[in-house]
């Protein structure tokens, strides 16, 4: 398996990047064919492989610029498309006969398109390879070619030939900007850059038969916050200022209090009672900034935080 691995390798080097063929042959036919009924699936949140027990899982997540899960993104907001790899076979099922079970394993190389609604969010970066794939990665002006589609990304762990890749490995993470409310679905396909872009796994001779990859797709809402996140980020804004002492506590309780009942009443579509204790939360604000208690930076901040809470509820 290692030496077919290395021969792969090199039978790469030429022409690994060209454009792709106009698929008149037979073998491009019968891919295309796979590809669409794979398409028909994507629907679902999970494209479950299509001859189970599956080999290969791409999994597709939303993060935030952390790298912490979001479903959810305010227009203008910028988040990332993440995917993994994991060798989900169980031994000795996808495996060339007599390969040890000690052997390494994991995903030698992986390739996929990925569509999106290019209306709604648009890539804002460079993409960026998960460490263990670090060899022939596809370069960003093919990946992003056509708006609307991540074309052929991926890459080779080269460097772990001897050892295996973990599961899941990370395989690429590309920055994006959303732009425009709605749901975007970001779908998995199979790379057609075939042979070159083929899926590898260790101790299997040759590429990964298609309705062996299990496609997780990911989905994220482009939506402003909701009155209720509106008022619990002003809430944590009114908690900063209380720890670090800008505001005693008591001081603290009356406007977190006031922001509560207003929650309360706008949970109830009791908006006009929302909207007054919210307008009560700017009264007492102002006091304190009369007083010498908050800058007039720190009431501005607080002051416009709030009004866009009364905004969004006339809107």
């Amino acid at each position: 398996m290692i030496m077919s691995i290395f021969s792969w390798f090199k039978s790469q080097l030429p022409n690994r990047f060209s454009r792709k063929r106009s698929g008149s042959r037979p073998a491009d036919a019968s891919q295309r064919e796979r590809a669409l009924r794979l398409e028909s699936l994507e629907e679902r949140c999970v494209l479950s492989c299509a001859a189970a027990p599956c080999w290969l899982q791409v999994t597709l997540t939303t993060t935030d610029l952390a790298g912490t899960p979001i479903s959810s993104i305010e227009p203008g907001g910028e988040f990332k498309l993440q995917a993994s790899v994991s060798d989900v076979r169980v031994y000795p099922d996808g495996f060339i006969s007599g390969y040890p079970s000690t052997a390494p394993v994991g995903t030698f190389a992986a390739y996929d398109d990925v569509t999106y609604d290019p209306s709604l969010v648009e890539v804002d970066g460079a993409i960026s390879y998960g460490p263990v794939f670090d060899s022939l990665r596809t370069p960003d002006a093919v990946v992003f070619a056509t708006p609307g589609t991540l074309d052929e990304i991926g890459a080779v762990s080269f460097s772990h030939a001897f050892t295996g890749t973990p599961s899941p490995a990370s395989l690429f993470s590309v920055p994006f900007t959303a732009d425009a409310e709605g749901v975007v679905n970001f779908s998995l396909n199979p790379a057609d850059n075939l042979p070159f872009n083929n899926s590898l796994l260790f101790g299997l001779d040759g590429a990964v038969p298609i309705e062996k990859i299990d496609f997780v797709n990911a989905t994220i809402t482009v939506a402003p916050p909701s009155v209720q996140d509106q008022i619990a980020q002003l809430t944590e804004q009114v908690n900063a200022l209380v720890s670090s002492g800008v505001l005693n506590e008591g001081n603290g309780n009356a406007l977190i209090s006031k922001l509560s009942n207003a929650a309360a009443s706008f949970t109830n579509n009791n908006d006009n009672a929302g909207i007054n204790k919210i307008e009560a939360f700017i009264h007492q604000v102002n006091g304190f900034l009369n007083s010498g208690t908050l800058t007039a930076d720190e009431a501005q901040s607080l002051v416009d935080a709030a009004e866009e809470i009364i905004d969004s509820t006339l809107e």
